[in-house]
């Protein structure tokens, strides 16, 4: 396929230009916003910093009472005799379910930017017959892809399959107790919230990968000639009191100066055969305002030509 003239994509450039950085900018922000997904789900289902232990002097003493006499039945194991400590809800609860909430908010809404990005990006390069633009197409697909597998379906279908990577902090806390109560696998859970977000991680660095090379042909880098760039970056490096800046200054200058026409033949044909018969001859015309030249008799005589 040739590639197709610069002056055919240059108003598009600026365009694909700051679609790219935006796409970047908001790819950080889901990178980000991802990673303390996984982070929350690590912390809630293998640590216990969701609990803090309650104290004898706040937990609630229960009235003493009689009670019938029993038999004393044996002790298998020092286990038996000491119960679970209470716990309750603390302080690293709530941080999770801040940290969790705020990543799934700015996480969905920089997915579904990042996609209209890459339709958009797809679109212009498509319109401008720029190289690469199947790469822009891919890049929209991988992207779509990421936003239907980041969505929670299950706030509005509870049956889904699909609970979605930006779920919030509840759904986490649901599945970790699922698991403790045999309703759903403990694989299955760690897949579904752990090792899925690092695999779109992965794809999204491969679809702005796909975006950066399918749109980088459409940018023209030059706005001048790379000649007379090349001699300002010199003088810019070497100052303007180098040698090196004089000369390439007079080189800018006489590229940009204005051209003299060039006396073609059949301007004054006439003029120019009188000017060559004079050298020939040694004589010289007698300009505005002198006397013509006269025969003395003393000039030999000749033949006419």
């Amino acid at each position: 396929m040739p590639r197709p003239a610069i002056g055919a994509y240059t108003n598009a450039s600026p365009a694909l230009l700051a679609l790219r950085r935006g796409a970047i900018f908001f790819s950080v922000v889901i990178a980000l916003a991802m990673a303390a997904q996984a982070m929350t789900f690590a912390f809630v289902h293998f640590t216990s910093v969701r609990y803090e232990t309650v104290s004898e002097e706040t937990a609630v003493q229960q009235p003493l009472t009689v009670v019938g006499a029993a038999p004393r039945k044996p002790l298998t194991s020092l286990g038996d005799q000491a119960p679970e400590p209470p716990r309750a809800l603390g302080a690293g609860d709530r941080v999770l379910a801040t940290m969790s909430n705020i990543a799934s908010g700015l996480g969905l809404i920089s997915l579904a930017v990042v996609m209209a990005q890459c339709w958009m990006a797809s679109m212009i390069v498509a319109s401008t017959g720029v190289v690469g633009m199947q790469r822009a197409i891919r890049a929209a697909t991988i992207m779509t892809a990421l936003f239907a597998a980041a969505v929670p379906w299950t706030s509005a279908i509870p049956e889904a399959p699909v609970w979605g990577v930006f779920c919030g902090y509840q759904p986490l806390v649901a599945a970790s107790a699922s698991t403790q109560s045999g309703a759903r696998g403990d694989l299955t859970v760690i897949t579904l919230h752990g090792i899925l977000p690092l695999v779109l991680l992965s794809l999204l660095v491969y679809a702005m990968f796909n975006l950066a090379v399918g749109v980088s042909a459409g940018i023209v880098r030059h706005t001048l000639d790379p000649v007379v760039e090349a001699e300002i970056a010199a003088v810019q490096q070497n100052g303007a009191g180098s040698l090196f800046a004089g000369r390439a200054t007079g080189d800018v200058s006489r590229m940009m100066a204005p051209v003299t026409p060039i006396r073609m033949a059949g301007d004054n044909e006439a003029d120019r055969a009188i000017a060559d018969l004079e050298k020939l001859a040694g004589r010289r015309r007698p300009q505005d305002g002198e006397p013509s030249l006269r025969p003395t008799g003393t000039d030999p005589l000749r033949r006419p030509i």
